[in-house]
């Protein structure tokens, strides 16, 4: 499933960061983010716009953010 799928990919940006690969981390990050894009349109082309995981959402845009940072680019 592809909500696993994100999670797995934050989960391994996440671990990348704290080993010090932060060029993997952020690029874990994006595609994460590409990918809750993804699903977030799908839910809403089959009219389930109410059952988009706020949650997840958050944790992708928060990481990504981080990831960016850790990255010196915001």
């Amino acid at each position: 499933m592809l909500e696993k799928e994100i999670n797995q990919l934050l989960e391994a940006s996440a671990l990348a960061n704290v080993k010090g690969n932060l060029n993997e981390a952020l690029e874990k990050a994006k595609d994460a983010v590409t990918k809750e894009k993804l699903l977030r349109r799908q839910k809403e082309n089959m009219n389930q716009a109410d059952s988009i995981n706020v949650e997840l959402s958050f944790s992708v845009a928060f990481n990504h953010a981080n990831q960016l940072q850790a990255n010196g680019i915001f």
